[in-house]
């Protein structure tokens, strides 16, 4: 939300306030003129600009180069040629596959030659179901459009000349390896009199594909050739010197048959002109656009309608228009209902692209998770990922399950819970691809690393996860004895976390740790055999989104674990390794962004009382890995996933732990929003009050008017719909520093510190000084401004409340030097400003405290005493802001520093509780809480204001 100029904002929301019926109308328009399709097709976001029809069969698009990383869709923005407009493209896939039956208009021999063409990018342009582009040499407009399973093209020669158009089927994308992977067998071209060609053909890119295609032209050629014999790959047809300079051809596309391609064709397209199409190509766009209306600036508009548009390009409607379709073993099945959904990167999507489908589509999702479960019945297994109705080897885990058990959770779709069931386990269990050895897994519960596990850590941290989802369904079906087994399953992450480093590790059959561990170094699965996916140690860290609790207790409790997220965000963001490192991009420190498994962690904040750490980083990340120029992602969209994640963020909740039902809190990054839930007629309005980049934080949460208990919300609550107001404040909430049962997060003398009846009791036994070691220390770090509220009580001799201290380590925790809040049954509770490595600041009641030479003595008026009996509980504030501290005892101040940094020369530090040397005593503390304060200026050294009623002492005289 920080992201908007604070002026953009404030005009946008007072026209907003001024103008509500102006801001209804804006939205009543038509949405698809916010979509930019070229956003992604520069850099590493690996989309396409071409034209396609919601979740359809095929995306017609340019293909600029082949055979590398970069042209995992086939275009890249910059490049100035084009090799043709074939009809199946991947939207932000890592590898290449796809693009199927190319077409290139030309009317000179040197086209054809070169097989490409020049094109102008000043007439490049795109919308959904729509790209034009012009072809210089030979002077051809080239417009692009598609129906479900129909690609139509409209080519207008501007010159006059013998028009013709190059066809090809020799070859698919491809992006590892040798050209070998793009290679198409078994091809066949046939000839249909003088205006129809049809024809099929296999590839075995991810997966093995079989592609039948039906072309039909608007008027007849006049001759063929093929210009690869004996292939017989490439075809040119020849439609002379045409006074007509118009040419439209349509592609129909089908999975079962070439006549099945050609009733695709005539169903969708018959009898209608391009334009038609077009505008019900964008009509259909405009139906999902308007699932979600937001009001914000023009950038933010284009960006999230952009996400939306990419979101709708998969999963894909593999199913000919009478419901056949080819299955994953090879068999030709027909669809009950009509549809029959594939290309599902199940590694990705299930984070957040899918779970936004149960709010936006919950009867669309229900269609994906029949799809899913159609495929076990014909081969026995889930898909990993699904592509053309096949399981391909791509990625880890099985995530099938975990979407299925969400829809399950959720209720949607009504998925026969036992069919499922019986796909989980048999999937989980059975040999069925080479990723997932359960010989391997089950004796020593993970995968060793010298049984020849690649990627032996994340394998089993993912089947983890998928366990996990079958355990609750064997729960739920009441099958104890599979209940138990996978539950144990479930928690084979902790086999691979070493206590030692502190991260999860590979590991040898005999259990002795695969060593040197670099957190750092990256391994990707394509290029290198490390224990890692597309990965390194650091971002593999947080991948326990089934029991996160559990990762905190692994990582050392809430404060250990605070600690190194903030440590993840700011290490140097560097990315070397083995093999390549292509998929890990958009950092900040390690988090990367452009890759999967980084997209929860900004959130875990939540689960460790660091709200206001989730509510600084989503904005700053929407702001800055998203952008609407061409390399406007920060890496691959991945089908969706990554765009999913902007629109589940900006709206304000984010599923962190996918099989949970709950959606964590962030906060709303557009000043309104309406999502409409489904088919249901609800709707859910998202607003922030106020929306303002001077109130960043949330203070509250309050759904259809009543204060949600914490940071959460459930999906049964949010579909029931109605009003999510995010009430905003300036500083953020405070934050616990005690759990009312242990000391976690502190540490210190535990002689001298326990915790009793619920509060933090320090003790010293016999009336003698202290040793050093006299301080319990918040291991949360140092702070800087902040606001400091506990409560407490003691009897005997004083102690205090240290903070803006330091550590001296080389004598164990010891809080030194800073700013103190003395707490004492019968005296003053005025401030202690000291240092103990050479200065002495302080005195009360007029009275000095302390002196050191060469340092100065605050002289403080005198105060009369405060009763604090020991049975009373009393409440001390202290806020630190800038160069000025301020202590109030029970709401009253008591006494304030000005410019004390300039006697200290220290800004920042750590916050302790302190045990004073003296006679015996006892103090307890509770209600502990700290609110971090946005920083302000750093203090100048300069001037020293004293406090009211004090005399400086200087100590050399």
């Amino acid at each position: 939300m920080t992201s908007i100029p604070t002026l953009t904002r404030l005009i946008l929301l007072l026209f907003l306030v001024l103008c509500p019926s102006l801001a209804v109308a804006e939205t009543e328009q038509d949405y698809a003129r916010h979509v930019n399709p070229f956003i992604g097709t520069g850099g590493a976001g690996h989309t396409f600009p071409g034209a396609t029809y919601p979740l359809g069969m095929v995306q017609l698009s340019p293909d600029t180069g082949n055979g590398s990383w970069e042209y995992c869709a086939g275009y890249q923005y910059r490049d100035l040629s084009v090799n043709g407009f074939s009809h199946t493209h991947a939207s932000g896939g890592g590898s290449g596959d796809y693009a199927d039956v190319l077409v290139l208009p030309f009317t000179s021999q040197s086209v054809l030659e070169a097989e490409s063409a020049q094109h102008s990018k000043e007439a490049e342009a795109a919308s959904p179901g729509y790209y034009t582009t012009f072809l210089t040499e030979d002077k051809v407009k080239v417009e692009l459009s598609a129906t479900e399973h129909t690609g139509i093209h409209r080519y207008t020669f501007l010159e006059a000349g013998s028009q013709h158009l190059f066809l090809s089927i020799d070859g698919i994308l491809w992006t590892w390896g040798t050209a070998e992977r793009g290679r198409t067998y078994d091809t066949v071209f046939t000839v249909e009199g003088d205006n129809r060609i049809s024809g099929s053909y296999y590839s075995d890119g991810k997966a093995r594909r079989e592609v039948n295609f039906s072309i039909e032209f608007d008027r007849p050629f006049r001759s063929h050739r093929f210009v690869d014999a004996p292939t017989n790959n490439k075809l040119v047809l020849d439609f002379g010197d045409d006074s007509d300079r118009e040419l439209v051809a349509r592609v129909g596309i089908s999975t079962v048959s070439p006549e099945g391609a050609r009733e695709n064709l005539e169903a969708e397209s018959l009898g209608k002109g391009f334009d038609e199409i077009k505008r019900e190509a964008r009509a259909a766009w405009n139906r999902q656009l308007s699932k979600v209306e937001i009001r914000t600036n023009h950038d933010d508009m284009v960006q999230f309608y952009t996400a939306m548009y990419h979101l709708y390009i998969h999963p894909n409607n593999i199913a000919d228009v009478d419901g056949r379709y080819r299955g994953a073993d090879e068999g030709v099945y027909m669809s009950e209902s009509g549809k029959q959904y594939s290309m599902f990167s199940l590694w990705d999507v299930y984070r957040s692209a899918w779970p936004l489908h149960t709010i936006l589509n919950p009867d669309l999702y229900g269609e994906f998770m029949e799809s899913l479960l159609d495929h076990y019945d014909e081969v026995g297994y889930l898909p990993v990922w699904g592509t053309w109705g096949k399981s391909s080897g791509t990625m880890i885990g099985n995530h099938a399950t975990t979407v299925l058990w969400d829809a399950i959770n959720k209720g949607i779709g009504n998925v026969n819970e036992e069919r499922a069931y019986l796909a989980f386990k048999d999937t989980l269990t059975i040999q069925h691809w080479r990723k997932y050895n359960w010989n391997k897994y089950d004796p020593y519960g993970y995968f060793p690393v010298d049984l020849g596990s690649s990627e032996s850590v994340s394998r089993t941290m993912e089947a983890s996860l998928n366990d996990w989802c079958a355990a609750l369904l064997a729960k739920r079906l009441g099958k104890e004895e599979d209940y138990a087994f996978f539950l144990k399953r479930s928690q084979f992450y902790r086999n691979v976390f070493n206590e030692e480093s502190g991260f999860f590790q590979a590991r040898f059959r005999d259990g002795n740790w695969l060593e040197p561990l670099d957190p750092l170094q990256v391994f990707h699965a394509g290029s290198s055999n490390g224990p890692y996916t597309e990965a390194n140690a650091w971002q593999y860290l947080w991948s326990v989104q089934h029991d996160i609790e559990d990762l905190i207790e692994l990582l050392g409790g809430e404060f250990a674990f605070a600690e190194r997220l903030d440590r993840f965000f700011e290490l140097p963001s560097v990315i070397y390794g083995k093999g390549k490192s292509h998929d890990v991009g958009g950092m900040k420190g390690q988090y990367a962004h452009g890759n999967e498994p980084s997209h929860h962690v900004a959130y875990l904040y939540n689960y460790v009382g660091r709200p206001y750490r989730t509510q600084e980083l989503v904005p700053e990340l929407l702001d800055t890995m998203y952008h609407t120029s061409p390399d406007g992602l920060s890496g691959n969209d991945d089908f969706g996933q990554m765009s999913g994640w902007y629109i589940m963020s900006s709206l304000g909740f984010y599923p962190t732990d996918p099989t949970a039902g709950v959606y964590d809190l962030g906060v709303p990054f557009h000043p309104y929003a309406k999502v409409r839930l489904g088919e249901s007629g609800k709707t859910l309005t998202v607003r922030a009050e106020p929306y303002s980049d001077d109130k960043p934080y949330v203070e509250r949460v309050y759904f259809n008017g009543k204060a949600l208990d914490d940071l959460k919300i459930s999906h049964a609550q949010l579909i029931e719909g109605g009003e999510l107001v995010f009430k905003m404040t300036e500083n953020p909430a405070p934050i616990s520093l005690f759990n009312g049962k242990d000391l976690a997060g502190w540490r210190g003398n535990p002689d001298l510190w326990k915790v009793e009846d619920g509060a933090i009791t320090g003790r010293t036994q016999e009336p003698k000084l202290l040793t050093a070691n006299q301080f319990l220390i918040w291991d949360g770090g140092f702070v800087k401004d902040f606001v400091l509220k506990l409560k407490a009580r003691q009897s005997g001799n004083n102690s205090g409340i240290q903070y803006r201290g330091w550590e001296s380590p080389e004598i164990g925790p010891w809080a030194v030097g800073g700013y103190q809040c003395d707490i004492h049954p019968e005296t003053a509770n005025d401030g202690m400003l000291y240092e103990q490595y050479g200065r002495a600041v302080l005195a009360r009641n007029g009275e000095t405290v302390m002196g050191v030479p060469h340092g100065l003595t605050w002289l403080m008026e005198t105060r009369d005493p405060v009763d604090a009996d020991s049975s009373e509980w009393n409440e001390y504030t202290i806020i630190a802001k800038g160069n000025r501290i301020t202590h109030l005892l029970n709401g009253e101040v008591t006494v304030e520093f000005i410019d004390f940094d300039s006697i200290v020369r220290r800004s920042e530090g750590v916050i302790a509780l302190q045990l004073h040397k003296g006679p015996a005593m006892e103090v307890q503390f509770k209600d502990i809480e700290l609110q971090i304060l946005p920083p302000v200026e750093e203090p100048s050294y300069e001037r020293v204001q004293l406090p009211k009623g004090a005399v400086l002492v200087d100590q050399n005289k």
